[in-house]
């Protein structure tokens, strides 16, 4: 159903998020897609909103993991175990490589930074006894293969796909504990190692060998890894030049009780980065607070700040804004976006709906 962008959002009008340059042809457009999650108590609808002219087509869908990829939305439906793919005509079908056979009872995966490929994780088993296996291919299925096969392990760590590099030509990927993450508030990482694509080679990277169960980032060839300091006031940063091994340490930003910190976002050039810094009371009981601020960090001065007040909202970090003087998140909880601006750390409501990406589809005449 095709919708005047007002009526779908059901909000004041907004500008769409990125401004379109040129006219996209009518066989080629751009969606901006969002998230409205529970619909009815039932359903999430999707919505495709045409850049061209800002109408919404509505589709509706019961999954979770909503990505943008490529010209539709991928996403995991728990009730078929089935990996799906939605495109702004309606269209819902299966996606026809990435495939849960009845032994997997998890997936997870990951696309690279230029949408051109995409890695998939099965787990298999539980407790003292868990398999991976892992498999690459382009986002059409061309290359498709196996690239490491893991366990039986004992230890309770399954392994897990965290980003490609740069050229594309590696893994970076987890160690992760099987159950622990589950009770995070953000995803955190145990022991990062990089798989060569080419050869199967494994290599810890630097001062992985003895890390904390901590937040990570990693784009434009730098990771960023989060360490909670010996006095539990902060956390410092490894910056870690994947390319070279370079390490450099960014002191924490000292912030008393705020000891849940994750969901690092680096900017597309590397300058910058963002992450999301939490203080929980009484966790997981109905008397639980939480106080979250979000810290800029300036990669060329190697220097955090913190760069809003608190709010009592789990809110993550998702995308920068083209000029990226702007950052967008979503929550963990309700939908909803918001975006914050990093000369004034105003945090601003922009959509009643949760942004998930954009994809560009083939409108047939």
């Amino acid at each position: 159903m095709r919708w005047l962008l007002f009526s779908v959002l059901c909000m004041v009008w907004i500008a769409p998020i990125s401004a379109q340059d040129n006219i996209i042809p009518a066989a080629n457009r751009t969606y901006e897609v969002y998230l409205q999650q529970n619909i009815a108590g039932e359903t999430d609808l999707l919505l495709f909103v045409d850049m061209l002219d800002a109408t919404a087509d509505t589709v509706r869908v019961t999954g979770e993991r909503y990505t943008a990829l490529g010209d539709s939305v991928l996403f995991y439906n728990p009730e078929t175990r089935t990996m799906m793919m939605a495109t702004p005509d309606g269209n819902i079908r299966p996606h026809p490589f990435i495939l849960m056979n009845d032994a997997a009872r998890r997936i997870d995966w990951i696309v690279s930074a230029d949408q051109r490929n995409i890695a998939w994780t099965l787990t298999y088993g539980s407790g003292d006894s868990i398999r991976t296996e892992t498999q690459v291919a382009s986002i059409t299925g061309v290359g498709q293969r196996m690239v490491l096969e893991d366990g039986a392990r004992s230890d309770g760590v399954r392994a897990l796909p965290v980003a490609f590099s740069v050229d594309n030509d590696a893994l970076i990927m987890d160690a992760h504990p099987d159950l622990i993450g589950n009770f995070a508030p953000y995803t955190l990482y145990a022991r990062l190692f990089r798989l060569d694509l080419e050869d199967g080679d494994i290599e810890v990277l630097p001062g992985e060998n003895n890390p904390c169960f901590c937040g990570a980032g990693i784009r434009a060839g730098t990771l960023l890894r989060l360490a909670v300091t010996a006095d539990l006031q902060g956390f410092n940063i490894r910056k870690i030049n994947v390319n070279t091994g370079d390490v450099a340490i960014i002191d924490a930003l000292r912030l008393p009780n705020y000891t849940q910190a994750g969901n690092v976002l680096i900017s597309p050039d590397g300058t910058q980065a963002i992450y999301a810094l939490s203080e929980v009371e009484n966790f997981g009981t109905p008397q639980q607070s939480l106080r979250t601020v979000f810290v800029h960090v300036d990669l060329t001065t190697n220097q955090q700040q913190q760069l809003s007040i608190p709010i009592t909202d789990y809110i993550t970090p998702i995308q920068w804004t083209d000029d990226n003087i702007s950052v967008l998140l979503i929550s963990l909880d309700r939908s909803g976006t918001w975006k914050i601006r990093l000369d004034d750390g105003n945090l601003v409501r922009v959509a009643e709906s949760s942004y998930i990406g954009k994809i560009h589809a083939r409108i047939d005449e």
